[in-house]
Parts: structure tokens; C-alpha cells; sequence
């Protein structure tokens, strides 16, 4: 049987009487999982963009598998038993499918989901929520990484899809951590959601200086004191991270990579790459897809 043949199976709603489409329309493809060693990868079992007009309800039965939701526009929630999380765009939500849920709309709403599972699946999970779904509110900074994980999963590369995965639990685990150690209304965790949303542009201490409004040398301080590491530092970390996805996913040409993440200087690039990756981008892509 299908994973969605099994969602269809623990589907638990009314027909959708006012809706012209089937309940198909509304879940995520499979993803072929064959031929591949599973059991130590985090791994896909259907995934897919959803459009939902408004006012619907999705109500499912639980069965062994988690599932990770990222809203690209419209508003919607998440109930499970008496709880119910409210959704909007930029939110990212990775929940546990063991017991029944229902995934409502309350605009149309559009959104990414992603049902998986595998042997690491249990210990992000609980290491983020415990037994309850995990909201991160402002995960606007994911969204490159929901765009390669949609691709990698229509594509089939299960490899790429538990890098991905990996990759954005990590981020979760830090932006929790970071919450809880320095404050989302702190000036360290508001550089750093600067950081993360604009690492494209063009960025430097006085640039910084000026944005914030704070003495460049007090800045530094309070961001290495907050995360351990400097705000360059982590603004050249977060380019790399970027870059490396765009060199495994992508055919765009070094230089090319190098702008799309922020270097107007592509040896300098190549430099902070070597540096964060220990080999050059073309190394890396080598490595990753076998490409030259």
C-alpha cells in the first residue's frame, strides 16, 4: 500500500461536500524509496506543495510517521486532541503523526508538507518538543532549504532530503536554544535574524553599526557572548551553508554561487569556502554529485 493510499486510509472527515476536488488533491505525492539503504537516513514518504481553499478540514487518524509543514502564504492551524497551534506565512511546524490531527485553512492557504521518518527522526523530535508540535514562528531563513528539499524529494535523491532534513532540525535546535539563552527581543538574536535574512546583501560592521545603532566593538561582544562566535564569523558560516546546498542542487558556475550568496569577490569567496568546508566549492561539488 501507498503511504498516501494509508493517509487516505486514516482520513477520518466528512466528503468533501463543498469542495469540487478529491481528497487527493489536498495530500502530498509519495517518493520512491527503493533501492536504498533506509534505515539510517531520515527519509521521505510523500511531500508536496498543498493549495487549500479556505474553510477546510483535514482530519486524520494517527499512524507511525512525522511530519514537517512550512506556510508560504494564506493562514491556517494545527489541532491535535484539545491543542490547536494557528499558522502563517514564514512558520515552520515538524509534529508527530502518532496520534490523530487535523490540518485546517482558515484563508486559502498554501503550504509545503513533508511526511518521514527513520532511526534519527525520534531523537530530533524530541530534543526540539517532546510529545508536542514544534512551532517556529519566523522561519523565513528556511525557506531556501524547503525549496531544495521540495526538488530533492521530486527528484528522488534520498540522500539529498536527509541532508536537508538534518540540516533544518539543526537550525531548529539553534534557533530554540538561541531563544532560550539570549531572548528573541535581545539584540544578539535580532543581529542574527538580520544575519539570516539578508546574507545576500552587502554587509559589514559599520553596516551593522548603523542598522542597530550600537558601537560596532559592544556589538561583537554581545553577539560572541550570546552564540560563541562573531557576527562575521557566523554571517561567512551562513553563506557557505547556502553555497554548499546551491553546488549539490544546482549547475550554477562558481561565480555564480558566489553572488547568489553574497561575495562580489569570488576568490574570497573560494577563500571563506575553503576555509568553513575544507576544500574549494568545485572540491565540494565533486564530492557531493560526482560533477566537475
Amino acid at each position: 500500500m501507498s503511504f498516501t493510499s494509508q493517509l487516505i486510509h486514516n482520513y477520518n472527515g466528512q466528503h468533501l461536500q463543498n469542495c469540487q476536488k478529491a481528497i487527493t488533491s489536498f495530500l502530498p505525492k509519495n517518493v520512491a524509496v527503493k533501492g536504498i539503504d533506509i534505515r539510517h537516513l531520515l527519509y521521505p514518504l510523500a511531500a508536496g506543495r498543498i493549495s487549500m481553499p479556505a474553510s477546510l478540514a483535514l482530519p486524520f487518524n494517527g499512524f507511525p510517521a512525522y511530519g514537517m509543514l512550512y506556510v508560504s502564504a494564506g493562514s491556517g492551524s494545527f489541532s491535535t486532541g484539545a491543542d490547536t497551534l494557528s499558522l502563517f506565512p514564514e512558520n515552520l511546524l515538524i509534529f508527530s503523526c502518532d496520534n490523530g490531527f487535523s490540518i485546517n485553512s482558515k484563508s486559502p492557504w498554501e503550504y509545503f508538507l513533508i511526511y518521514f521518518n527513520g532511526n534519527s527522526a525520534f531523537y530530533f523530535y524530541d530534543s526540539l518538543s517532546g510529545d508536542a508540535p514544534f512551532l517556529l514562528q519566523n522561519a523565513y531563513f528556511l525557506e531556501t532549504d524547503i525549496k531544495f528539499l521540495q526538488t530533492a524529494c521530486e527528484k528522488g535523491e534520498l540522500i539529498s532530503v536527509h541532508r536537508i532534513l538534518t540540516d533544518i532540525f539543526c537550525e531548529s535546535l539553534s534557533c530554540m536554544n538561541a531563544s532560550e539563552n539570549a531572548g528573541n527581543s535581545s539584540l544578539p538574536a535580532q543581529i542574527r535574524q538580520y544575519l539570516d535574512s539578508s546574507y545576500t546583501g552587502e554587509i559589514s560592521l559599520p553596516i551593522l553599526e548603523e542598522q542597530f545603532g550600537i558601537n560596532k566593538y559592544r556589538l561583537c561582544r554581545e553577539f560572541q557572548s550570546a552564540f560563541g562566535i562573531s557576527p562575521m564569523q557566523y554571517l561567512h558560516q551562513i553563506r557557505i551553508r547556502h553555497a554548499q546546498k546551491l553546488l549539490t542542487v544546482t549547475s550554477a558556475k562558481i561565480h555564480e554561487v558566489s553572488e547568489q550568496v553574497g561575495y562580489g569577490n569570488t576568490n574570497l569567496f573560494i577563500k571563506h569556502f575553503k576555509a568553513v568546508s575544507g576544500c574549494t566549492p568545485g572540491a565540494y561539488r565533486h564530492k557531493k554529485t560526482g560533477s566537475p
